[in-house]
Parts: C-alpha cells; structure tokens; sequence
C-alpha cells in the first residue's frame, strides 16, 4: 500500500523509468530505488536498494522535472517526505485554470489528487483520482 512509502522517514528515493504496460488493469507504473542511505543510490550499489512499482490505474496527468529545474513554494502543503500527496499544490492550481476537472469529477464521481515523488535529481508528479497501488519487490 501507498502508505508504506509515505510514512518512510529519512529514506532517499531514486526515479529509474515509468511506463506504460501492456496490462489494461494499469494506466501507469513508476519504478523507483529506494534506501535509508542516499550513498547507495549516488553509486548504484544494488545490493543495498529496494525497488518500487508504483502502479496508477488512471491518471489525468504525469511529469518528470529534472530537479535543477524545481521550485519549491512555501504555500504548497502535502504529506510526507519522499513520497507526497499534495493537499494544496500549485500544479492542482494550474491544471484547474486550464483543463476540465470539475467535469470529469462529476462525471467520475471521484477527486483528483497530486501524488509527487521527491526522488534524487527528479520530480515526478502524477494527477490521478485512484489512489495507487505500491509494492516493493522481495
């Protein structure tokens, strides 16, 4: 469950891809590295890493920020460290202003929320009205 990657503290994630697979079941997999010390991510020391799949079944948006390219503002307010969920971000703000959410809330039944990993040289931020499933590979 999300909660398990949300509730880490201290622990330093790492963006390694995201697809799309071949599974109509999910719209969206984002794969990390994950591990309590951040050297074993800088020098890619396998043995000492956790991998993750994060698996979206739908989302009205994704993106991926090289970091130098971030901004953090002040008035965002989200839960947790490396993995976020946002419950006031400027992305949401912006998406508003320019797509149809409201709409497709009503339709769906459901709210959209911004999911954001904090990942070492990366932003990832995913829009979606289902929560995701995460899982960490034995």
């Amino acid at each position: 469950m999300y909660k398990d990657l949300l509730e880490k503290n201290d622990y330093f994630i790492s963006f390694r891809g995201s697809l799309v697979p071949n599974d109509h079941r999910i719209a969206l997999r984002i794969i990390l590295y994950g591990s309590y010390n951040e050297t074993d991510l800088l020098v890619g020391n396998q043995e000492n890493l956790d991998v993750w799949h994060i698996d979206f079944f739908s989302y009205a948006t994704y993106s991926v920020t090289f970091e130098d390219f971030t901004v953090f503002n002040d008035s965002e307010v989200f839960l947790g460290e490396a993995f976020r969920i946002y419950q006031q971000s400027d992305l949401m703000h912006s998406l508003k202003k320019r797509i149809n959410f409201e709409s497709q809330e009503l339709n769906k039944g459901s709210i959209y929320t911004h999911y954001s990993l904090a990942c070492m040289e990366h932003q990832v931020d995913i829009v979606s009205d289902k929560e995701p499933s995460v899982k960490k590979e034995a």
